[in-house]
């Protein structure tokens, strides 16, 4: 039985005759650990940026236009019809559409309230997903004062300076790790830790996320900081219910709002974004260090390559030997993305 085929043998079970999956995990990030690559997973779309709604009969792909060619390629269109991505919240049907909460915002949800949305736990593509990689956690460690150039402590106080709530609701684990200058390898490409995390108007924080991301000396050196495992996340709700808690609409998930729905939720913008973007003279030092040291890997690339023009150097091995010479920089931990090379 293919995958579309055991996707649809589950909709008469949850009394739905669609279903929806996007691109991100539940952390709202495109660039997600294995486990979390459902959409490519049911299409066969190796693209980060997509969506995919599944009907009974019918199956619609979405993507923007960084995309199309690859869509083309990857996806096989005797079952789906490829759209661009904007016209996913302009679909018009009349079916019952099940999605997973965790994977989309209370914005989105909102700019699809004219459809028969459902929500459904647990989530239908890992069900039927037979072979899905396990979710793994990398070990959390300490981001030094000396690049962050603010303790942790100076910037919960920044924070909660600010807050006009009992509690503040963080569903971005950029914005956590910011905010406890704590880093990790559990995604590619970003140094953070998945989790959650809950902070009150007085300093205290909770983190949500696997308990052996966290050494004794991470725990240690954070003493304001509570570490709970991802499935206490329901129980802990209970303790907030009629406590008005800050929430932002656009990146939290619509789970949050479900098990929340006893608490005074206040819709915000999150204030570490713009908090996290205001780069401090360390950060602003150490930023110019690094694109000089990148400077120096490049010019060293592009001396390698020009010595190689022979016709055996392809797409691929340029950004594996680019990749390599970065390496060799002090203090490289990852790339930010993988090399686009084209020539």
């Amino acid at each position: 039985m293919d995958k579309i085929t055991k996707l649809r043998a589950l909709f008469a079970k949850y009394d739905i005759t669609g279903y929806i999956v996007p691109a991100n995990d539940e952390y709202q990030e495109l660039y997600n650990a294995s486990y979390a690559k459902r959409l490519r997973y049911i299409t066969d779309f190796t693209g980060s940026n997509g969506s995919a709604v599944i009907f009974d009969d019918t199956a619609i792909f979405y993507t923007d236009s960084r995309y199309t060619t690859q869509a083309i390629a990857q996806i096989n269109q005797d079952i789906f019809a490829l759209k661009d991505l904007a016209e996913l919240y302009k679909l018009q049907s009349n079916k019952i559409i099940g999605y997973d909460p965790k994977l989309f915002s209370c914005a989105d949800i909102a700019k699809l309230k004219h459809l028969k949305l459902k929500p459904i736990t647990p989530n239908l593509i890992d069900e039927i997903w037979t072979e899905q990689p396990a979710r793994t956690a990398s070990k959390a460690w300490l981001y030094i004062n000396e690049f962050a150039g603010i303790n942790y402590v100076d910037k919960l106080k920044q924070i909660c300076a600010n807050m006009t709530t009992e509690y503040l609701l963080i569903t971005l684990p950029e914005c956590w790790c910011w905010l406890l200058n704590i880093r990790g390898h559990d995604v590619p490409f970003i140094p953070l830790i998945q989790g959650y995390a809950i902070l009150t108007k007085n300093g205290k924080v909770t983190i949500f996320a696997d308990k052996n991301s966290f050494s004794d000396n991470v725990r240690a050196k954070r003493p304001d900081v509570t570490f709970l495992s991802l499935e206490d996340i329901a129980t802990y709700a209970v303790q907030l219910i009629g406590q008005t808690i800050a929430f932002d609409p656009q990146i939290t998930s619509q789970y949050f709002k479900d098990i929340l729905v006893n608490s005074k939720l206040i819709p915000a913008k999150n204030p570490i974004m713009l908090a996290k973007a205001q780069k401090n003279p360390a950060e602003i030092k150490h930023a110019i260090e690094v694109h000089m040291k990148d400077a120096v890997a490049l010019c060293e690339f592009y001396g390698w390559l020009t010595e190689n023009l022979d016709g055996s150097v392809t797409e691929y091995s340029a950004q594996a030997k680019l990749l390599d010479i970065r390496q060799q920089q002090t203090g490289f931990i990852c790339p930010s993305f993988i090399p686009i090379c084209g020539y």
